[in-house]
């Protein structure tokens, strides 16, 4: 089942599985350190919960992952409304405010399965702690890290960046075939 898959996957991504793998396999995620791995035993609504918060969490890296010409999953160009702004700034502003936006859902999503998974556990604030040091050390949850131009607000390096990206959507794994309806657009594997 679909919401089963969803649910393993957050759960698997959570901050409890994390500690649990950090000290019993170092570096090596393999399968062998992972099988071992418990899985807790939650209420359905538990389970509905994790898989509703991994599954718009995939939706939102997809999403940026589908308009980015580096990625592997790359089929369509950024929607970014560039008619209704001026200035390349105003385009940049309301780009990087979208991403953030997806920072923030997807921080939120973090947040909902672990909160979950610990409201499952008879875990201690001890125990909590000491995961919360782990996941510290973590990168952050971004939408994509090589977002277009979103090092810079505005200005000549956005100007550079939404070139070098329209040259490589023309030029590289973009099809405008994709956009005509001539070429179905590449479904995006979950």
């Amino acid at each position: 089942h679909v919401s089963d898959n969803y649910y393993l996957l957050g759960y698997l991504n959570s901050a409890l599985v994390a500690y649990v793998l950090s000290l019993t396999s170092g570096l090596q995620k393999h399968y062998v350190y992972i099988r071992p791995v418990p899985v807790l035993d939650l209420s359905p609504s538990a389970k509905d919960d994790i898989a509703s918060a991994a599954r718009e969490a995939v939706e939102i890296k997809q999403r940026w992952d589908s308009t980015s010409e580096t990625s592997p999953l790359f089929s369509s160009l950024a929607l970014i409304p560039l008619s209704n702004h001026a200035t390349v700034a105003a385009v940049g502003k309301v780009y990087r405010a979208q991403w953030e936006r997806d920072t923030v859902r997807l921080r939120e999503h973090r947040t909902k399965i672990n909160q979950t998974v610990f409201d499952a556990t008879d875990l201690g604030s001890e125990d909590f702690a000491e995961i919360e040091k782990l996941t510290a050390s973590f990168p952050p949850d971004v939408p994509s890290a090589d977002a277009l131009g979103l090092e810079s607000d505005g200005g000549e390096a956005l100007a550079v960046a939404l070139v070098s990206y329209c040259v490589g959507c023309v030029f590289g794994r973009w099809d405008v075939r994709t956009v005509t309806g001539e070429l179905r657009q590449t479904v995006l594997p979950d």
